[in-house]
């Protein structure tokens, strides 16, 4: 018996070229879940819509790049129960954006691939 693929079916034949079976073919490609991140953690994703590569993160991060991530994130999961502050610069500097409990958002304009640190809110404000 040998199996042929033409025109998205998926053929079962015998030698002598009659049909056991015709079913649609399958592709390979699973679909990605989308803003998959473990709890109490924070997570950054290479493409829009928690989609791509991702970094999950549990604690202060003042340089993205020893993760290799720096201005790479775009898109985050916030899967803890605190405020999470996401700087332009290393070391909590420059330009922030607060990232609210269970919030699932793209990063747009000055923080869309400009992400290089990151922290959980401190009492005082990003």
């Amino acid at each position: 018996m040998r199996r042929l693929t033409k025109l998205g079916l998926s053929l079962s034949v015998v030698a002598g070229g009659m049909l056991l079976s015709a079913a649609p073919a399958q592709t390979a490609v699973a679909a990605q879940a989308m803003y998959t991140c473990p709890d109490e953690s924070i997570c950054l994703f290479s493409s829009p819509n928690g989609k791509g590569e991702s970094l999950a993160v549990g604690q202060d991060t003042p340089q993205l790049g020893d993760q290799s991530w720096n201005d790479k994130a775009r898109s985050v999961n916030n899967e803890t129960s605190t405020d999470w502050c996401l700087y332009r610069d290393n070391n909590y500097q420059g330009e922030w954006k607060r990232v609210a409990p269970e919030e699932r958002t793209n990063l747009t304009g000055d923080f869309d691939k400009k992400v290089s640190s990151l922290r959980a809110m401190p009492d005082d404000g990003c």
